[in-house]
């Protein structure tokens, strides 16, 4: 992953940018939100913000004794599928135990429980190694990119993700902090300590950016973050044939009322993109299934990064925490081109839902629906089940953002801007 430093409002224009409203005017369509459970009491949204999600509250930038701090896990490690997770010793446990950061039981290389107290710990187990705990809580090397973008964000620090409606254009590592203010709900202002791309920066994302600060006082439930608004020139880029760079100054998100903590998450876009020149390396649908012939994908962008309740992002074959419905009401499987999921594994909140379009199949694609069903498909926080499960959602499939005919940050080399 390449690392490019910029400062969005020094992108050249010719002309100033169209702000919020006349980019509503031109598309002419309603804000995801309306949709969105979660937010029919608040006050009225602004499209080209479609998510925040304050969830993760003193669980980055953990500063693990590093005496008591083996190493960090891969696919070949404790957990597959979580490349990042880490093995943290007693007194790192008990201090993520006591900020409410997820800690989990690891045995014969499964997750088996979520550890609530320090009084469950096995200490003989530990001990021998036959039994693990792992955390995603994010010390400097679970957010690799956080000593190198972030060396002033402070320990144990509160991460809240932030989803634009389109990808930011040029695909910077940063956003300047001081261009966003976050009002909390006792009238508090402040500006996150940094705001990167990472997880979600991929070729074909950009979109989802981590704001890392000090944004409430969690499970506690007297402060948290109101309102965030863009105060400079953060510029999206929409898809063609609506080219035309975007600025989000300006732009409002107002957040739920906290009944709970941290609220589930939800589905917010789902956009059917050709995979012919796929750039993406070997976690992209061609390379999570390299002999399926996949032709496209659906592209799913959560309102930050779920996982189930073992902290484990769902396996490729678990197509049923994504159902694919057809415009007769049908729902696609592997016998009629669904696949498996791709994008797993990095901690981001994006998922491929890898395809076999033939025929007239591609106009046929009506829905995509997240069932979020306790027990089979929930899925949670990265501060696992002390949150709420995700929200059922079904969204409508939108074909404007194919990779071929979209000014993405990183378009693939030989696209066309003719759809698919």
């Amino acid at each position: 992953m390449m690392l490019v430093v910029a400062l969005l409002h020094t992108l050249p224009l010719a002309a100033p940018l169209p702000g919020p409203a006349e980019e509503l005017r031109a598309l002419e369509a309603p804000s995801l939100l309306s949709r969105h459970p979660l937010f029919t009491s608040t006050p009225k949204q602004d499209a080209l913000i479609l998510s925040a999600v304050y969830g993760y509250d003193d669980c980055i930038n953990v500063p693990y004794d590093t005496t008591m701090f083996p190493g960090v896990l891969n696919q070949s490690g404790f957990v597959p599928n979580a490349p990042n997770l880490l093995r943290p010793g007693i007194d790192d446990i008990n201090a993520l135990l006591t900020r409410g950061c997820n800690v989990h039981a690891v045995i014969d290389g499964e997750v088996q429980y979520e550890l609530t107290t320090l009084d469950t710990f096995d200490a003989a187990g530990w001990a021998a190694g036959a039994v693990g705990y792992v955390t995603n809580a994010g010390p400097p090397p679970q957010l690799f990119l956080l000593l190198l973008n972030c060396p002033a964000s402070p320990a144990w620090t509160d991460g809240a993700p932030m989803t634009f409606k389109y990808p930011v254009a040029g695909a910077p590592a940063l956003l300047n902090p001081l261009d966003i203010k976050v009002t909390l709900n006792d009238g508090t202002v402040v500006n996150p300590a940094c705001v990167m791309a990472a997880p979600a920066a991929d070729n074909n994302e950009y979109q989802t950016y981590l704001m890392i600060g000090q944004f409430g006082d969690g499970q506690v439930g007297t402060q948290w973050p109101s309102m965030i608004e863009i105060l400079g020139d953060i510029i999206l880029q929409p898809p063609l044939p609506l080219a035309q760079p975007v600025s989000a100054k300006g732009s409002t998100f107002y957040f739920p009322e906290m009944s709970s903590y941290p609220n589930g998450l939800q589905m917010q876009q789902v956009n059917l993109q050709n995979v012919v020149n796929d750039t993406n390396d070997g976690n992209s649908c061609i390379g999570t299934h390299p002999d399926a012939g996949i032709t496209h994908r659906i592209q799913v962008v959560y309102s930050g990064g779920p996982s189930k309740s073992d902290l484990l992002e769902p396996e490729i074959y678990e197509t049923e925490f994504f159902e694919i419905l057809l415009d007769d009401g049908s729902k696609m499987d592997s016998t009629t081109g669904y696949m498996g999921l791709a994008d797993l594994g990095d901690g981001d909140n994006f998922f491929d839902l890898c395809l076999v379009l033939t025929g007239s199949l591609y106009d046929k694609i009506k829905e995509v629906r997240a069932p979020c069903e306790l027990g089979r498909t929930d899925l949670y926080p990265p501060k696992g089940t002390y949150g709420e499960p995700c929200t059922p959602t079904t969204l409508t499939v939108d074909r404007n953002f194919d990779s071929c005919s979209t000014a993405m940050p990183n378009p693939p080399a030989g696209c066309s801007v003719s759809a698919v």
